[in-house]
């Protein structure tokens, strides 16, 4: 691990995170912004219903609120309106991108190749931007769509639920307190199949697989402790989530590796051009 002091000036740093994932802000701690697919309005609605699916699907639903503070900036975006404020200097604190449904690898509609046009063309067009140097991405999933694995992961959290959370008869373990079953919550079975999560940025370790178990909500938890917000609270996830700070290295004499364009159509190596 590198020291503290080199490690917390060069996360400071960090000035957006991308994922297909979720995202929450308390007031006063920086910009959130979230951008998905075009659409014939320049903003997408905040008061749509929660858990649409398909082409609709969002990471995070809100209903409009009415105690919003001033200063706090948490909206839904088009790509088209993220792209336009990174265009003009104006890149978010922390931002979160949805691909558009046919392009976000969910099985039935999507596939690999589509998932690859959309990631390869975005981070190309990051990395030509001045932000990059202070940049990091880190692409994830909201859920295995469909696709299965061979190894259980861990249950870290458990659910008594036989009606709808069970992996055997008796249920997702029986253990009952606030910490093996989180604040007694129902439902929440965990974790679930593997998925990707790649970290790509100068500060990333090159080559490098990191073993440590991690979720969705470790990108949260990473927000959280980088910008000192606190734990979200109400049992969330995130107070149980690994660290991604292995994936990187903020040492003086690491960092700043070559920037590498790919082409989104053959993934192969392409010139920056």
């Amino acid at each position: 691990m590198a020291r503290r002091d080199h490690r917390a000036r060069a996360a400071r740093s960090l000035e957006s995170a991308l994922a297909p994932a979720w995202g929450l802000c308390k007031p006063n701690q920086g910009e959130w912004h979230e951008g998905q697919r075009p659409s014939p309005r320049a903003l997408c609605p905040r008061n749509a219903a929660r858990g649409s699916r398909g082409g609709g699907r969002r990471p995070r639903q809100r209903g409009r609120r009415q105690d919003a503070d001033a200063h706090q900036a948490l909206d839904h975006y088009d790509l088209i309106d993220f792209w336009a404020a990174v265009d003009a200097g104006n890149l978010p604190a922390i931002s979160f991108l949805k691909a558009p449904a046919y392009q976000d690898g969910h099985a039935g509609y999507s596939d690999p190749l589509d998932e690859q046009e959309f990631l390869v063309s975005t981070i190309n067009r990051l990395e030509r931007t001045r932000f990059w140097n202070d940049l990091a991405v880190v692409i994830l999933y909201d859920d295995s769509d469909g696709w299965y694995d061979h190894v259980a992961g861990p249950i870290v959290n458990q659910s008594q639920d036989l009606a709808h959370d069970a992996l055997s008869a008796s249920g997702c373990g029986a253990r009952t307190d606030a910490q093996h079953t989180l604040g007694g919550y129902q439902t929440r079975c965990g974790y679930g199949p593997r998925q990707p999560l790649l970290v790509v940025s100068r500060f990333a370790k090159p080559n490098f697989v990191d073993h440590t178990v991690t979720d969705q909500s470790s990108v949260l938890r990473f927000i959280e402790d980088n910008w000192e917000t606190g734990r979200i609270g109400n049992f969330s996830f995130d107070t149980k989530a690994g660290s991604l700070l292995n994936l990187f290295s903020f040492t003086d004499d690491e960092g700043g590796a070559n920037k590498l364009f790919l082409d989104p159509a053959t993934g192969l190596q392409a010139d920056s051009d």
